[in-house]
């Protein structure tokens, strides 16, 4: 959902509850295409309202995002990775 929403060039608020997802929340964060990740046993009522405004109301965030999302399209990973494993495998199979 997190390479979905920034792929889509929108802010992205990350609320991590399990394995990986603190980890993109920071990353996002870190971009400036979202605010700080909360995760879910910290999340109050003000924190959750003041995070929501600063994706909706904060023009540089929603610029970085736009920015990102660009790149994002013009990615094509599946292919990008499909070509790194069969490079290694044409090295390793020989």
């Amino acid at each position: 959902t997190t390479a979905a929403s920034l792929r889509a060039g929108v802010p992205t608020l990350v609320l991590p509850a399990t394995s990986d997802q603190g980890f993109w929340g920071r990353r996002v964060a870190a971009l400036g295409a979202g605010p700080a990740p909360i995760p879910l046993q910290e999340m109050t009522v003000a924190r959750l309202t003041a995070a929501l405004w600063d994706v909706v109301a904060e023009p540089t965030m929603a610029a970085n995002a736009g920015a990102l999302g660009v790149l994002l399209q013009a990615e094509d990973g599946v292919a990008r990775a499909v070509a790194l494993i069969s490079n290694r495998l044409k090295g390793v199979l020989r």
